[in-house]
C-alpha cells in the first residue's frame, strides 16, 4: 500500500509539473556573434519566421512562447505607468538572415539587433522584414500607413543613427550600404529624416528611391537617376537640457527605439 502512495504521488507531481510554463532554455552558442536580440512590442499574438523557415510565436495573453526557433533567452521590460507603448519581450535566438514578424493586432513594434540594430514600428502596417543580418529593414502594409525606421551602425563608416518617419503606400525600408550610405525605399509621399542628433531633414515628396550619403553634418540626398534632391532642413528650437543631453547619441537613440519610447522623457 505504501509502495502504491509513493508511486501515485510521484505519478502526481510529474503531472502537476507538465502543466507549469516552461521557458525555453536552449543553450548558448560559444561564439555570441551567432546570437540575435528581437524585440517585440506586447500586444496581441507576435508571429516570427526566421530565413530557414523556423517560428516563433508569442502571445502577449499569456505570454506562451510556441514555435520552432530555439530561444537562448529572454528579457521582459515593463511598460512605464501613463505610457501608451506596450511592455516588450526581447528574446535572443539563432542569428539569421532574416526574420519576417506579423501581428494579430493592427499596431506592431519591432527590433533585432545583430550586425547592426534597426527598429521598425507602426499603428496600421501588416508586417516587418528585417534582412541582411539587421543591415535592412522594411515595412509592408495597405494605403497611406504611418511608420518609424531606426537604425544604428554599430561601425559608424558615416553616421551613427539614422531615424526617418512618415507615411507610406505599400511599403517603405531602410537599408544600410557597405560604404555606410543608406538607401531609402517608399518615401515617395514625403518623410522626414534625422542623422545621428543633428538637424532633421523633410524629403520631398514623389521620390521612390533615396540614397542618403555625404558628412553627417551636411547629407546628401539622390534619385534612382543619381540626380540631387534638395533636402530641406528643419531647425532645431532651442530648449532646456535634458538629463540624457550630454550622452552620445547613439545611446539617446538606443534608449529611445529599445524602450520604444518609454524613458524618453520630457
Amino acid at each position: 500500500m505504501k509502495r502504491m502512495k509513493m508511486a501515485l504521488s510521484v505519478a502526481l507531481a510529474i503531472a502537476l509539473l507538465a502543466l507549469l510554463p516552461v521557458a525555453a532554455t536552449a543553450a548558448w552558442p560559444d561564439d555570441y556573434d551567432d546570437v540575435a536580440a528581437l524585440t517585440i512590442g506586447m500586444r496581441g499574438i507576435v508571429s516570427i519566421e526566421n530565413a530557414e523557415g523556423e517560428t516563433l510565436v508569442f502571445d502577449s495573453a499569456d505570454e506562451s512562447i510556441s514555435g520552432t526557433i530555439e530561444v537562448f533567452d529572454t528579457i521582459f521590460l515593463d511598460s512605464i505607468a501613463g505610457s501608451n507603448s506596450p511592455s516588450t519581450m526581447t528574446f535572443f535566438v539563432p542569428a539569421s538572415e532574416s526574420f519576417v514578424f506579423t501581428s494579430s493586432v493592427p499596431e506592431i513594434r519591432a527590433s533585432v539587433s545583430d550586425k547592426a540594430y534597426v527598429h521598425a514600428e507602426s499603428k496600421a502596417a501588416d508586417r516587418i522584414v528585417i534582412r541582411n543580418y539587421a543591415r535592412s529593414v522594411e515595412i509592408i502594409g495597405g494605403n497611406n500607413f504611418d511608420y518609424r525606421l531606426f537604425m544604428y551602425d554599430r561601425y559608424k563608416i558615416l553616421y551613427d543613427t539614422v531615424n526617418v518617419t512618415g507615411v507610406a503606400r505599400g511599403s517603405a525600408s531602410l537599408a544600410l550600404n557597405v560604404d555606410g550610405s543608406v538607401q531609402l525605399s517608399g518615401v515617395a509621399a514625403g518623410a522626414r529624416l534625422r542623422v545621428n542628433s543633428n538637424s532633421p531633414y523633410t524629403i520631398p515628396s514623389g521620390y521612390d528611391q533615396v540614397l542618403i550619403t555625404g558628412d553627417a553634418e551636411d547629407i546628401k540626398g539622390y534619385d534612382a537617376d543619381g540626380n540631387q534632391i534638395k533636402l530641406k532642413k528643419i531647425p532645431i528650437i532651442a530648449s532646456n537640457p535634458r538629463w540624457y543631453s550630454n550622452l552620445p547619441a547613439w545611446i539617446q537613440w538606443i534608449l529611445r527605439y529599445v524602450c520604444f519610447g518609454w524613458i524618453w522623457m520630457v
